[in-house]
């Protein structure tokens, strides 16, 4: 899985779930697409200028969402306030905060959650 080989932290594995779903939609789509009334057809009708638009909408998707992400999360970083520390995490928000395990049949067999900081 990308996510783990370059030591990405998505707890929700929101990125190949919308992102992944989302490009293989418009791919989909200017594939098999077919209106008779604006003349406008997929790749299977022999037609590729859909296909080179939605090729495009895709860049601009990545290129738009990559930098907007990086100017939001490079500050953060920056000053440190993006992650909690390992030990917190390790220990985990809901003891902390909740006082409270979120699972306590995991706690109470005494196993370790696991923890993308640690690696």
């Amino acid at each position: 899985m990308l996510l783990l080989m370059f030591k990405l932290d998505d707890t929700l594995v929101a990125v190949p779930v919308h992102g992944g779903s989302g490009f293989a939609g418009l791919f989909v789509t200017s594939i098999f697409y077919s209106n008779p009334i604006t003349g406008v057809q997929g790749l299977i009708y022999g037609h590729g200028a859909l296909f080179y638009k939605q090729l495009v909408g895709v860049v601009v998707i990545v290129v738009y969402t990559t930098v907007t992400t990086f100017l939001v999360l490079f500050p953060l970083k920056y000053f440190n306030i993006l992650r909690i520390s390992a030990e917190l995490e390790s220990e985990g928000l809901d003891k902390r905060y909740l006082k409270e395990p979120a699972y306590p049949e995991i706690y109470a067999k005494g196993d370790t959650i696991f923890c993308p900081a640690m690696l």
